[in-house]
C-alpha cells in the first residue's frame, strides 16, 4: 500500500490487506488501522536518533510539494498539506485470517512481518492460532514523509 495513501488523514483508517500466494491467489487477509501523525520531536531523543532520522523544519516551513506526489501517469494521489520530516505513520495489526492451516502437526504459528528504513519488523509469534490471529499491536514510524515522497509502499 503506497505510504501517500496512508499519511493522507489524521483520522484512524482501517484497511483490509490480502495476502497473496506466489501464483497471486488469495490465502488470508490482514486487518490494520492507520493514522497519520504530527509531532514536534522530542529534543532528547533527537540528540540519540539514528542518523537516518533527522529533525524537519517547523510547521510553519513544512516542505510539503504537492507536486512531489504525482505518479508516473500524472494522477494526484491523496495528499496532507502538514505532511513534512515530523511525520508519523502509526500502524496497528489487528488480526489476520488465512485460508488454511499450513502446518501439518498442530496449529500454525502466525506472525505479521514487515521492514521500515531497512529494519525488519514483526508482531509477536501466536503460538497455536492456527487460521485466526489477533495482535492489536502498534507500530509507530517515524519521518513517513520520505517515504511518501518518494512513492514507495508499505509490504507485509
Amino acid at each position: 500500500m503506497p505510504y501517500a495513501e496512508l499519511v493522507a488523514s489524521a483520522d484512524v483508517v482501517a484497511h483490509k490487506l490480502e495476502f497473496l500466494d506466489k501464483g497471486g491467489k488469495e490465502v488470508g487477509h490482514i486487518n490494520i488501522s492507520t493514522q497519520y501523525i504530527w509531532a514536534e520531536p522530542d529534543p532528547v531523543a533527537a540528540q540519540s536518533a539514528s542518523p537516518d532520522v533527522e529533525a524537519g523544519p517547523s510547521k510553519n516551513e513544512s516542505n510539503y510539494d504537492q507536486e512531489m506526489f504525482e505518479d508516473s501517469v500524472g494522477k494526484r494521489g491523496p495528499t496532507n498539506p502538514s505532511l513534512d520530516k515530523k511525520s508519523i505513520l502509526k500502524i496497528i495489526i489487528k488480526e489476520a485470517s488465512f485460508l488454511k492451516d499450513s502446518d501439518f502437526f498442530g496449529k500454525q504459528d502466525p506472525y505479521i512481518k514487515f521492514k521500515y528504513n531497512n529494519v525488519d519488523l514483526q508482531t509477536t509469534v501466536k503460538d497455536d492460532a492456527g487460521k485466526q490471529a489477533k495482535w492489536d499491536e502498534t507500530f509507530m514510524l517515524p519521518n513517513v514523509y520520505t517515504k511518501a515522497k518518494n512513492n514507495e509502499t508499505l509490504e507485509f
